[in-house]
């Protein structure tokens, strides 16, 4: 039985990529298959990485002007303050490899909480193949 894609983890969203049509490019537009979703996938990504902990942007406060929802608790306003905030410098949809959020998590911009991906990594291009998509909110699941 095949489960609709707001069913499939990370792992299997990029298996999912790769057995389309070859391995997801590094670099690039993005590569065929399913478009990651903010809720399930890139909310995922930031709370393995830990970017929407108690210790990092997910503090009441945040961390240097960037907040998330504790444990992704409210996925609608992290989206809203990755588009919306500071004029939406964190995402460049155009470029995505030159987006905030992935020059300081890949080190390449200074970032207080250090390299958190390395270019190209799977989480990476999980960020990557979302903002290359459009950066867009899926519908809420409830």
């Amino acid at each position: 039985m095949s489960r609709p894609l707001h069913f499939l983890g990370v792992a299997a969203l990029l298996a999912a990529g790769s057995a389309q049509a070859g391995a997801v490019p590094a670099v690039g537009p993005p590569g065929p298959g399913p478009t990651p979703l903010f809720r399930r996938h890139v909310t995922a990504v930031f709370s393995r990485l830990g970017c929407n902990a108690g210790t990092c942007h997910g503090a009441v406060k945040g961390q240097n002007g960037f907040r998330l929802s504790l444990f992704g608790a409210d996925p609608g306003l992290d989206h809203q303050r990755l588009l919306r905030e500071f004029g939406g410098r964190r995402l460049d949809l155009a470029h995505p490899d030159n987006s905030l959020l992935l020059l300081k998590a890949t080190g390449r911009v200074a970032h207080q909480g250090g390299q958190r991906l390395a270019a190209g990594g799977p989480d990476y291009e999980v960020l990557r193949r979302w903002i290359a998509a459009g950066a867009a909110l899926d519908p809420d699941e409830r």
